[in-house]
């Protein structure tokens, strides 16, 4: 998932449901919402135009998405940039939750998102500089990810 999701003119079940090979039911769909902390939004809401919602609100129905399709690989960046913390601490913890079932990469410049990452790979100048865990990496106060995060009120 990126973090400029698509913002489309459709009911809330079609938009959760777009681009599966074959329909979804609304249980699906509402399964696919609960995953994603928005599991009280009628199906027949418009998530653009008409009634309109909100971007952690189209966030989250991104993160549906991803969770319905269920890949074996997902790729989240910043996945929770429009979500309060409550439910980005939600979210993050249905991810810990669930990262047995596939591999997930999550791009993301929080550091409290990173610390129970099985490993995290740190970038800088397009290269990998420093890999490791979250106590790995803090614990290196020359390190990149050290000094990144020092300077960071989180």
């Amino acid at each position: 998932m990126v973090q400029e999701f698509g913002r489309f003119e459709f009911t809330l079940r079609d938009a959760v449901a777009l681009g599966l090979p074959q329909a979804a039911s609304d249980e699906r769909i509402r399964a696919g919402l609960a995953a994603a902390f928005a599991k009280d939004l009628p199906l027949d809401t418009q998530q653009w135009g008409g009634n309109g919602i909100s971007g952690g609100q189209r966030q989250r129905l991104a993160l549906a998405r991803t969770h319905l399709r269920n890949a074996g690989v997902w790729i989240l960046d910043e996945p929770t940039s429009a979500i309060d913390a409550e439910a980005e601490r939600e979210i993050f913890a249905e991810l810990r939750r669930t990262k047995y079932s596939r591999i997930t990469i999550v791009v993301s410049h929080h550091a409290w998102t990173l610390i129970e990452m099985d490993r995290i790979y740190v970038i800088d100048g397009g290269s990998v500089v420093q890999q490791g865990t979250y106590p790995e990496l803090m614990s290196q106060p020359d390190g990149r990810f050290a000094r990144l995060f020092a300077t960071r009120q989180e």
